[in-house]
């Protein structure tokens, strides 16, 4: 065995980059602001990494955690979206009325549980759904999911005294660790910013002293950021939007230090870790421009005859939809919170009397349930067929890309928890409102923008980087998933493959030395069980949390 398998085996420096996309590393990298990153794509391989259906943060780094699909662990959104509660008679619509999704919601053996039977040590930081902090043989940092104040967000929970002055997330005088609230864009992008970077170093810093203090074979951090900034500030690189504030061209530099700051501390990163250790830089998904247009899934599933309304007097309607709407113009302008949750709009469908509801999924991925009482075949074909018939008449074209059953898109024990139909607009459409039952609506297309401030959204192109240690000199590769991450550092790691991992290894980018001196080695499935009340404490101020972020 030469020098650099014997050296490299047994250490992968894995970063992931929350939202990362090459349609900001490129342009960067023209520019000369990112070296870091493009010597690592020069001295390695690299290309998309495509997420999961639909590109949310949850299932992403659920399917990363355990090399499945969502059917296999039960997770698509960050609550649990489960059909029809019989108990509210709603449907589990939105983070207000539905269980929000934690490390504990995951229904399957991840990385962690892996590592606590090995002999293998594990180093997680920040790594998104790892509240609470799994046990494991090593050291975690628990991701942004931690509600403010929780007292357990390290394992061993020792660990926290060693990392004084760590910050999970932004913090502007609210809680700790809590988001910022609404106020926040009414602060300055630099307060913004600059926090952000601030964050990121302190993260960074943190990582450094654990590496070089801490015994690890792998060592994963996850650096949020990424995903904050272009959510926040999209319009930086959208044209579209390049004059939607006096601000812009000093946000267009404030964006450039960040992805710069990100840069170095990323070079930090590889070079503290070692020249033999195999790095790994992904992403859980990707970003693109926000939708044009928005597609109102239950006002079009009223107009076929498939969603009803709890009173139909039209007058009366109208002065609950108009008395909602005060409400929420109010809540926005005072910055209050709703009562009764926030998902009103559900109290007007007649549950007993619809046949299919949809909700939105992400962006331009949206789902439909058929009811209990009416899902067979037949009904299913035939609102496929009319979903795909959508034509936006004023530009005269059909919205729909496509429609799958759910068993086309899942497998696994959890399917039938997820949306008889899931399907796909084209970029310029978004697919409903998230959190509501949008059945106010005149028509079923709105044109008018439904993010006039170019906030950035998700799409499921993420990244991949992989250089030294085994890694092979490819550059632009092949097209890989986020579910074959998990059995390819296990591989890696000469460790065995759980033999139900949905996830391939990516052979063709690693050394023919190493793959003639270690086969793939596979192992029964493990089997798990977590309680689900490790993480009952502050729910509603991780709800407001994710509504800030946009996913409500």
């Amino acid at each position: 065995m030469d020098s650099k398998i014997s050296e490299s085996l047994n250490k992968i420096l894995l970063i992931g980059l929350d939202g990362g996309t090459y349609r900001i590393i490129d342009p960067l990298i023209k520019e000369g602001l990112l070296p870091n990153l493009k010597l690592m794509m020069e001295t390695g391989s690299y290309g998309i990494l495509e997420s999961t259906i639909p590109p949310v943060t949850a299932p992403a780094w659920a399917s990363f955690m355990t090399g499945k699909n969502p059917g296999k662990y039960g997770v698509i959104q960050f609550y649990d979206v489960n059909g029809f509660n019989e108990i509210t008679k709603e449907p589990n619509l939105s983070l207000y009325n539905a269980e929000i999704v934690n490390y504990n919601a995951i229904r399957s053996a991840t990385i962690f549980d892996v590592f606590k039977k090995s002999e293998k040590k594990i180093i997680s930081i920040n790594i998104p759904m790892t509240y609470p902090p799994p046990e494991t043989n090593g050291h975690v940092i628990s991701c942004w999911l931690t509600p403010p104040n929780a007292e357990s967000f390290t394992f061993p929970k020792h660990l926290k005294d060693e990392i004084s002055g760590y910050r999970i997330d932004q913090y502007f005088g609210e809680k700790m660790f809590a988001l910022p609230s609404s106020k926040t864009f009414s602060m300055s992008s630099e307060t913004i910013f600059n926090d952000l970077i601030d964050i990121l170093l302190l993260r960074k810093n943190t990582a450094l002293k654990m590496m070089k203090s801490k015994p690890w074979d792998i060592f994963m951090i996850c650096f949020t950021e990424t995903d904050r900034v272009q959510h926040y500030f999209w319009r930086v690189v959208d044209k579209e939007y390049h004059e939607y504030t006096p601000e812009i061209n000093k946000e267009k530099e404030l964006f450039r230090t960040f992805f710069s700051t990100l840069d170095t501390a990323i070079g930090e990163l590889v070079n503290a870790s070692g020249k033999n250790t195999s790095k790994m830089i992904i992403s859980d998904h990707g970003f693109t421009s926000p939708a044009k247009y928005r597609f109102h899934i239950n006002k079009w599933l009223q107009d076929l005859g498939l969603f009803s309304v709890v009173n139909n007097n039209q007058d009366k309607k109208n002065e609950n939809q108009r008395m909602n709407l005060i409400k929420h113009l109010f809540a926005f302008f005072f910055r209050k919170k709703i009562e009764n949750n926030e998902t009103e709009s559900s109290k007007n469908g007649d549950w007993t009397s619809s046949k299919a509801w949809g909700l939105n999924l992400n962006r331009n991925w949206g789902g439909i349930y058929i009811m209990s009482d009416h899902r067979d075949n037949k009904l299913l074909e035939k609102t496929r067929k009319s979903l795909l018939d959508v034509e936006d008449v004023l530009y005269k074209r059909k919205i729909v890309e496509n429609a799958y059953t759910r068993e086309e898109l899942y497998s696994g024990p959890y399917t039938d928890i997820f949306p008889d139909l899931v399907f796909k607009l084209y970029d310029d459409y978004e697919a409903g409102i998230e959190g509501q039952i949008d059945i106010s609506e005149k028509s079923i297309i709105s044109h008018v923008r439904p993010y006039p401030n170019g906030r950035g959204n998700h799409d499921r192109e993420g990244i991949y980087i992989l250089t030294d240690g085994v890694f092979k000199k490819m550059g632009l590769s092949g097209q890989y998933s986020i579910q074959d991450i998990f059995p390819t550092i296990l591989y890696l790691l000469n460790l065995p493959i759980p033999e139900d991992v949905d996830g391939r290894v990516a052979m063709d980018l690693i050394d023919e030395k190493y793959k003639s001196l270690y086969p793939v080695k596979w192992e029964q499935p493990l089997s798990v069980m977590r309680d689900k009340t490790d993480a009952e404490q502050d729910k509603e101020a991780i709800k407001d949390r994710l509504r800030n972020l946009g996913y409500l």
